[in-house]
C-alpha cells in the first residue's frame, strides 16, 4: 500500500530523525530505504530503519506498523529448519549418482548437508523415518553440476520415488503419495524450468540409436553450452520407468523444451518439469498421485490426457 506523500512529510518532518553520522539522510529517506528493505526480504535493514524513526519520534504509527510487519515476518522465519535454510544457501559443485540404491544416495546428501553446516561437531544431520526395503533398494541416478542441494534433493525423491522433508534434527524421509507438506524439499515459489528450456535453442540436433538416458545427458550438456550457463538442466528418470527403443533423431532450430518431448515420445516417456530440469517417466506414471491442480499441470507438461 502507498503511503501518501505529503501524510508521510508531516508525519516525518523532524530536524534530527537520523544519528549525526547520518545526518544527510531525512526521516522521509529513512522511512522509504527501511519500506523498501522490506519489500526486497531484508529484514536487518528495515527493522533497523523503523527502529531509528521510532526512536526519533515513538509515535509515529506508520514505523509502528512496518516494524510490527517485521517482526512477523521474523517469526516465520525461526520456524524454518536450519536444514532447510543450509540447503538453500548452498551449492553442490559436481555430484555423480549411477544406479545406487535410494538409501545410500539419501546417506550422501546427508554428509554433504552436515558439512555445508559446519560439520558433524557443529551440526549433526539425522535422518527420521524409514522407507520399505523395496523402496529404499531403487536404483537412482543423477549428473549435476553447480546444483543448488534443495533442488538436488527435491531431484532424488523425483527420481526414486520418495519425498524428503527438512526438520530440526536434518531431513525426514517417506514414500512419495504426491501431497506437499510445509518443508518439503524444492520450493514451489520458483518458475518451473520450461520456460526457460522453451527460450533455449539448439541449432543442430542428431541423435542416432542413443538410449533415453544418453539422448537427455547430450541435451543437459548441449542446453548448458549454448546458453552460455544460464540454463543447466538435470534430466532425472525415475526407478520405474522403462525406456522404449533406442532414440534417432535429426532436428534442427530445435527448443529444448521440443528436444526433450521428441527424445520422451520416441522412448514412449513423459517429462514433468521442476525449476531445476524435469522428471522423466513411462507416460502414464509421469504425473504422481496427487490433488487435481497438480494432476492437470502434470498432465498438461507431459502431453498427457487428464486421468
Amino acid at each position: 500500500m502507498k503511503t501518501p506523500i505529503l501524510l508521510l512529510v508531516a508525519a516525518l518532518a523532524l530536524p534530527a530523525v537520523v544519528p549525526a553520522a547520518k545526518a544527510q539522510e531525512t526521516g522521509v529517506q529513512v522511512f522509504e530505504k527501511g519500506r523498501t528493505a522490506w519489500h526486497r526480504g531484508d529484514l536487518v535493514t528495515a527493522r533497523r530503519c523503523f527502529e531509528q524513526l521510532l526512536r526519533a519520534r515513538p509515535d509515529f504509527e506508520l514505523a509502528k506498523i512496518h516494524l510490527a510487519q517485521v517482526a512477523a515476518a521474523e517469526r516465520e522465519i525461526a520456524k524454518i529448519p536450519r536444514s532447510l535454510k543450509v540447503a538453500r544457501a548452498t551449492t553442490l559443485a559436481r555430484i555423480t549418482m549411477d544406479k545406487i540404491p535410494l538409501e545410500d544416495a539419501a546417506a550422501v546428501f546427508v554428509r554433504e548437508l552436515e558439512k555445508a553446516g559446519g560439520g558433524a561437531g557443529k551440526q549433526p544431520v539425522f535422518t527420521a523415518g524409514t522407507l520399505p526395503g523395496a523402496v529404499s533398494g531403487r536404483l537412482v541416478s543423477i549428473t549435476a553440476s553447480d546444483m543448488n542441494m534443495d533442488h538436488f534433493l527435491e531431484a532424488l525423491g523425483t527420481a526414486g520415488g520418495a519425498a524428503f522433508s527438512y526438520t530440526a534434527e536434518g531431513i525426514a524421509v517417506r514414500v512419495a503419495d504426491g501431497a506437499r507438506r510445509v518443508w518439503d524439499a524444492g520450493d514451489p515459489k520458483q518458475p518451473l524450468m520450461d520456460a526457460a528450456a522453451r527460450k533455449t535453442v539448439i541449432d543442430r540436433l542428431i541423435l542416432d540409436g542413443a538410449s533415453a538416458g544418453e539422448a537427455l545427458e547430450f541435451l543437459a550438456h548441449k542446453a548448458a553450452e549454448v546458453s552460455g550457463g544460464k540454463c543447466k538442466p538435470v534430466f532425472v528418470i525415475r526407478h520405474d520407468c522403462a525406456p522404449r527403443g533406442t532414440i534417432t533423431l535429426d532436428l534442427r532450430h530445435v527448443s529444448l523444451f521440443d528436444a526433450v518431448r521428441s527424445v520422451c515420445l520416441m522412448a514412449d516417456l513423459g517429462a514433468v518439469w521442476f525449476p531445476w530440469g524435469a522428471g522423466i517417466g513411462c507416460r502414464q506414471a509421469a504425473a504422481p498421485a496427487a490433488g487435481p491442480e497438480v494432476r492437470e499441470k502434470a498432465a498438461e507438461q507431459a502431453d498427457l490426457p487428464d486421468s
